[in-house]
């Protein structure tokens, strides 16, 4: 993979389903030069049960960070 000169953030908090729109809409766009790092403020579901290996397994584009508390959303 070449190195991204695109990344797309997304900071996120207990919006699962908000989540999985905004991946599904983002993944076809998503390419060898960009990718998306999930941001999750240790949302009471980690995103990685959300997501699991249907994007996350397959997709080397899509980066998973989970706060070990809840910093707030300024801080996320």
């Amino acid at each position: 993979m070449k190195k991204p000169i695109l990344t797309i953030a997304i900071p996120t908090y207990n919006r699962p389903n908000y989540l999985l729109k905004t991946v599904e809409a983002l993944i076809p766009q998503l390419n060898e030069y960009s990718t998306l790092v999930l941001i999750d403020n240790h949302s009471d579901v980690p995103i990685e049960t959300v997501l699991n290996d249907k994007y996350l397994g397959t997709n080397s584009n899509i980066k998973v960070i989970r706060n070990v508390a809840n910093i707030g959303g300024n801080a996320n």
